[in-house]
């Protein structure tokens, strides 16, 4: 019997479209792990209140982490294509300082620096305005962890980073909005 397998070379843009699409799918795995503390019905119910808010938390720095991933697979080709367009026109300003989809990544790189600084070091100081998970003592003397306003910004504004990074990845071809979806879904399912 004659074992018939094909052998497939995948393109670089085939590479590239399963890297980001798994990195998408961890972003939905690492989201659902902000918002709800676990990924599972089973995970929450068999998951203390505190460790909850703890898993939330400690989520953060890992989305933080994964939209700086993508951000890494999508300059240099964004880059390519804008700085091909700027070296067209009329070169007002020099491309830094150019508005386009480049410099609006760089723009998130920026942010991106940032929020992981802010969360590493929240711990570290002595002042709780600055943490994103503190712990309070109930009335009956049990200790509770609280996520703070910090916590619920920074998830408002990695939403908004991802977003545009998204946004500029569907501007610039490297991901279709068809497929994506769908293909990151069944991926964040079988993730972990």
């Amino acid at each position: 019997m004659e074992d018939n397998k094909e052998i497939r070379i995948a393109t670089p843009e085939e590479k590239l479209a399963d890297i980001v699409l798994e990195s998408i799918a961890r972003h939905q795995y690492y989201m659902r792990m902000v918002r709800m503390g676990g990924d599972t019905f089973e995970e929450l119910e068999n998951t203390t209140d505190n460790d909850r808010q703890q898993i939330k938390a400690r989520s953060l720095i890992r989305v933080v982490s994964i939209q700086r991933e993508l951000l890494l697979h999508a300059r240099p080709i964004v880059h390519h294509l804008e700085y091909s367009i700027w070296e067209k026109g009329d070169k007002t300003k020099p491309f830094e300082e150019d508005d386009n989809d480049y410099n609006n990544l760089l723009l998130c790189l920026k942010f991106l620096k940032h929020a992981g600084h802010l969360i590493r070091t929240a711990d570290l100081t002595k002042t709780l305005a600055d943490d994103f998970l503190i712990w309070k003592q109930t009335a009956d003397g049990e200790k509770e962890a609280r996520l703070t306003n910090n916590f619920y910004n920074m998830v408002d504004e990695l939403e908004d980073c991802y977003e545009e990074i998204y946004k500029i990845m569907l501007t610039n071809g490297i991901l279709t909005p068809t497929i994506t979806q769908s293909q990151a879904k069944l991926k964040s399912s079988k993730v972990f």
